[in-house]
C-alpha cells in the first residue's frame, strides 16, 4: 500500500521483510527520502506519515486485527517496542521502522512495519499477526490503517476541492468515477485495490494501493464526519469479499461470494497482510 506525496503519488507495498542492521531506538527518528516522512510514537503503537515542507502529518494512524471476531489494535498493547534498519532490495535501499505491540495475554502480537525508500518516492506499510500464545487462533481480517485524530485526513484546505477516484471490485462494479469528497456514492467513498484522494486546491494527495492479492482483499474506506463537511475516518483492511458486499455497491452477489475469512493461525505462525 501507498503513502503520500506532495503534489503527486505513491506508491507502497505490505510485507513481511528481511531487515539487516537492526537496532533498537528508545525515541525513534522519522525515516525519510526527498518528498516524505514516517513516525512512529513508542508510546501508544500509532505512527504517522507526511509530505516534506507540509504543515503537519497527512494521517495519524493505528493497526489492528479481528481476531475470533474481536477487533484489537495497536493502542490497546501496553508494550510497544521500536527497532530501526536499513537494507535494500530491488527496487533500492530503503530505511525501516519495526513496531511489535505486545503485552495482551492470550492475544497475538501484531507487528508494523513501515518503510521508506531512499531514491524512489514511495513507501510501504504491513502488519503481521504473531501468534506467540500456545493455541490455535483464527483472524478475520487485518487493518494496516485506521486514521486517528481529527481530522483523520489533511491534504489542506479548502475540504470543498478534495476529489476521490476508488478503485471499483471488478472494473464496473460499480462503475469507477470521480467524486467530489463531500458528496459520496450512495455506498461511499469505499475502494477495492486502490484509492486516490486529491486536493485541487493545495495540489496535495495520498494514493494507497495494494500490490498483492494472494489471500486478502483489500478494501479502502473513506469516511465523512457527523456534520458532514470533513474526513471523519479512513481505514483501509486486508479482508474477504464479504466485506464489500451490500445492496448499494454491488447488487445482488452470488451466495458464493458472501464468504467470511477466518484463518486458522497456529502457535509459533505469523499472517501477514497483502502487499
Amino acid at each position: 500500500m501507498t503513502l503520500p506525496l506532495r503534489k503527486g503519488s505513491l506508491a507502497a507495498t505490505l510485507a513481511a521483510m528481511l531487515l539487516t542492521t537492526l537496532r533498537a531506538m528508545a525515541e525513534p527518528a522519522p525515516i525519510q527520502n526527498q518528498l516524505i516522512f514516517v513516525t512512529v510514537n513508542p508510546s501508544d503503537g500509532t505512527y504517522s506519515i507526511g509530505a516534506l515542507g507540509a504543515n503537519g502529518p497527512v494521517l495519524r494512524a493505528r493497526v489492528g486485527a479481528k481476531v475470533k471476531g474481536r477487533w484489537l489494535t495497536s493502542r490497546d498493547y501496553p508494550r510497544h517496542t521500536v527497532t530501526q534498519s536499513s537494507t535494500t532490495d530491488v527496487l533500492g535501499g530503503y530505511h525501516a521502522i519495526v513496531m511489535t505491540n505486545t503485552g495482551l495475554e492470550g492475544r497475538p502480537e501484531l507487528i508494523t512495519t513501515l518503510n521508506v525508500y531512499d531514491v524512489a518516492p514511495f513507501g510501504e506499510v504491513g502488519v503481521t499477526v504473531h501468534n506467540g500464545t500456545s493455541a490455535a487462533l483464527t483472524v478475520e481480517a487485518i487493518r494496516v490503517l485506521d486514521a486517528v485524530g481529527t481530522p483523520a485526513l489533511d491534504v489542506g484546505q479548502p475540504v470543498s476541492a478534495i476529489r476521490v477516484l476508488s478503485d471499483s471490485f471488478s472494473e464496473d462494479r460499480p462503475e469507477m468515477a470521480i467524486h467530489d469528497l463531500l458528496r459520496p456514492p450512495e455506498w461511499g467513498h469505499v475502494g477495492v485495490g486502490s484509492q486516490l484522494i486529491y486536493n485541487r486546491e493545495t495540489h496535495q494527495s495520498l494514493f494507497l494501493g495494494a500490490l498483492t492479492a494472494e489471500r486478502w482483499l483489500t478494501v479502502l474506506r473513506l469516511g465523512l464526519n457527523s456534520a458532514g463537511d470533513g474526513i471523519g475516518s479512513y481505514t483501509v483492511d486486508s479482508t474477504g469479499t464479504s466485506d464489500i458486499y451490500n445492496d448499494a455497491m454491488l447488487r445482488k452477489p452470488p451466495a458464493e461470494d458472501r464468504v467470511e475469512p477466518s484463518i486458522p493461525v497456529e502457535p509459533g505462525k505469523d499472517l501477514t497482510s497483502e502487499r
